[in-house]
């Protein structure tokens, strides 16, 4: 039974207001500041004013749908709302069942939307959470989403990294507020609106052939100016009292063999091992193992791996020597490295990924956040959402991600409301390689989105 008494605060009361005016509306929220807490509590005032009958639907992240909807329901004594998850071998049978929310994930919707019309009732409301989930106009859960916004009477959109690439990503999420009233119902009028093709230049100016978009002069005004109405937007660092962020760089130095491994790589779209051949088809496979050689390893042709160097590792076997006990959240960027970090710091170290399981996930946050577990390694594609970590204060990236609100998220999970230590978000550097590169995208990138946020606040 639920027995914590709910005080909201003043943003808090804000937005729900805001969600019972409008029937279409967007939280672009900071973790930590109670987007969930927030949405439930309208959700119970709607269906108190007798406005939730025919239920709702909230599509959220695997995790979050298990580990946060169901759980942030319980918690609170004023909301008790009856909440079935749409997942797994029974969401045939749970379809059919009464309930307030209805709570998805979003490759759930092929299931829920797809070829089987028997399910396409219309709904009291609908929850996107992690809506960024989105924010790719061609991708088939965006196109099967879009097609059937009008089965909802009410909308809501929840994120705290609108637009982690650039206001492109904004034009999907907002249309599943309103269709396409403010920004269009097309992408490509959308970009010729506000965004121009720019060719990328290598170091030395030379032209690559490759275009990127990048918005035009007054783009982001312009876009605060249409979206005011119908998006709030709320920073942590301005309504709640956060300790300390500090990020610390450890570079290390690539051994020589290693070096002329990567140059070669590199150079000649070849790399020839022991145990194998490493060939990427293109540029984007190329920088795919460029990333996994700066971090010791790469997967060669045959789906086997080879040890490049073990620099990092000995790097990050130092790091958890100096935190002298004191709990690190290691994120890596492919499956190799949690074997080999396990192999070099302990088997029984707990891992946050794909194959985990919601129950094993959620025992192993609770070990963490109670000071149990002094290292724990997680993928960002698992935990960037939805996930409470603060009992740690370290967070150390083994293998950086080109993604920013993975980066952006990941690092959230543990600075955020709850946390009272300084946080620091250590970065394993590998000189000269695609890490300094990945470094700079996310500082362009984070650039970007500050300015658009800046300006919806």
């Amino acid at each position: 039974m639920a027995s914590t008494q709910w005080t909201p605060k003043d943003y808090q009361v804000r937005a729900i207001e805001q969600m019972l005016v409008n029937q279409c509306f967007g939280l672009f929220l900071d973790p930590g500041l109670g987007k969930t807490s927030i949405t439930l509590t309208a959700l119970k005032a709607l269906k108190e004013a007798g406005k939730l009958k025919l239920g709702a639907l909230v599509i959220a992240p695997l995790r979050p749908a298990y580990l946060t909807w169901p759980a942030e329901n319980d918690k609170w004594s004023h909301l008790g709302m009856d909440v079935i998850i749409l997942h797994g071998p029974d969401k045939d049978e749970l379809y059919e069942k009464p309930a307030d929310l209805y709570v998805i994930n979003p490759e759930g919707l092929e299931w829920l939307f797809g070829k089987d019309k028997a399910r396409r009732r219309k709904w009291s409301a609908l929850v996107v959470d992690e809506s960024t989930r989105f924010k790719n106009w061609s991708a088939k859960r965006t196109k099967l989403l879009r097609g059937e916004i009008g089965r909802f009477e009410r909308r809501y959109i929840l994120t705290g990294t609108p637009a982690p690439n650039g206001i492109q990503d904004l034009f999907p999420q907002i249309y599943l507020l309103d269709g396409g009233r403010r920004l269009g119902r097309y992408i490509t009028h959308f970009r010729s609106r506000y965004m121009l093709q720019v060719e990328v230049k290598s170091k030395s100016g030379f032209p690559m052939g490759i275009y990127k978009w990048e918005p035009k002069e007054g783009a982001v005004q312009d876009l605060e100016h249409k979206l005011e109405d119908i998006i709030l937007r709320l920073s942590a660092e301005d309504w709640l009292d956060l300790p300390p962020l500090i990020h610390n760089r450890i570079e290390v130095e690539l051994p020589k063999k290693a070096k002329a491994q990567y140059a070669e790589l590199e150079k000649e779209f070849i790399l020839q091992l022991k145990n194998g051949t490493v060939t990427p088809a293109n540029a984007g496979v190329l920088g795919m193992k460029l990333r996994q050689v700066s971090n010791g390893f790469v997967y060669t042709d045959g789906g086997g791996s080879s040890e490049i160097h073990t620099a990092k590792l000995d790097a990050l076997e130092e790091l958890v020597e100096e935190c002298n006990g004191q709990p690190i959240l290691i994120a890596i960027a492919y499956k190799h490295e949690l074997e080999a970090i396990r192999k070099r710091l302990g088997d029984d170290i707990p891992y946050l990924g794909g194959g985990v399981s919601a129950a094993e996930a959620a025992a192993i946050c609770k070990a963490w956040n109670e000071g149990l577990l002094p290292v724990v390694i997680a993928h960002p594609t698992s935990v960037a959402h939805g996930l409470n970590l603060q009992g740690g204060r370290h967070i150390c990236w083994f293998g950086l991600t080109w993604n920013l609100e993975e980066y952006d998220q990941f690092i959230r999970r543990v600075w955020r409301q709850g946390q009272t230590q300084r946080v620091i978000c250590h970065a394993i550097i590998a000189r000269g390689t695609m890490d300094g590169k990945i470094e700079s995208a996310l500082r362009s990138k984070n650039s970007l989105q500050k300015a658009l946020l800046d300006a919806l606040a």
